[in-house]
C-alpha cells in the first residue's frame, strides 16, 4: 500500500482546513449579500407603488376639482368604479391592461391589470411577502364614490358633498 509522506499528509490537511475557512467567509458574504438585496429589491417595489398610487391619487383628486369647479357633478359619478389609469399619461411600468375574467397564473409578479367584472385596480406582488405581514400577493384599489352630509339633519336642503377617492380593497 502506498503511503504518503508524513510532510506532504500536513500539507494537504493544512489545504483542506483552509478551504473550509474560505468557504465559511464566502457563504457567510452570500447569506450577508443576498438578504440586503432581497430587502433593495422589497424597497424598489414598495417605493414604486407608493408613487403609483400617489400619481392615481392627485389624478383623481385634479379631475374632482376641475368637475367642481364647472359644476359637472355627473362627471364624478362617471369616476366611480372606473379603470384610474385610463386617467394617467402613461400607464404604470407593468400594466397589462383591462381583462373581463383576468386568470392569475397568466401573470407574472410586478404586474397591474384592470378587473372589469369587479371594477378594481389589481397589482400583483413579486411574489415577496413583505406587504400585508406576508398574507396576500395581490393589492386591489377601487375608484369609489362617497356622499358625505354637508348639512345638519332636518336641514331644508339635502344637499350632500361627493368625494371620489381610490380605496384599498
Amino acid at each position: 500500500m502506498f503511503r504518503l509522506p508524513h510532510l506532504l499528509q500536513k500539507i494537504i490537511i493544512a489545504k483542506l482546513f483552509e478551504l473550509a475557512i474560505v468557504t465559511g467567509i464566502v457563504s457567510t458574504f452570500y447569506n450577508i449579500v443576498s438578504e440586503r438585496s432581497e430587502y433593495a429589491i422589497e424597497a424598489a417595489e414598495t417605493s414604486e407603488l407608493q408613487w403609483t398610487l400617489a400619481a392615481i391619487r392627485t389624478t383623481l383628486h385634479y379631475r374632482v376639482v376641475y368637475a367642481r369647479i364647472n359644476g359637472r357633478n355627473e362627471e364624478l359619478r362617471a369616476l366611480e368604479g372606473s379603470n384610474p389609469v385610463a386617467l394617467l399619461d402613461r400607464p404604470p411600468p407593468g400594466y397589462a391592461g383591462e381583462f373581463e375574467n383576468p386568470d392569475l397564473k397568466f401573470f407574472r409578479g410586478g404586474t397591474w391589470f384592470f378587473d372589469k367584472k369587479d371594477k378594481v385596480l389589481v397589482y400583483l406582488l413579486n411574489g415577496g411577502n413583505y406587504f400585508s405581514g406576508g398574507v396576500s400577493k395581490m393589492l386591489k384599489f377601487k375608484v369609489e364614490l362617497s356622499r358625505i352630509p354637508t348639512l345638519p339633519e332636518g336641514a331644508a336642503s339635502s344637499y350632500r358633498a361627493e368625494l371620489v377617492q381610490l380605496a384599498t380593497m
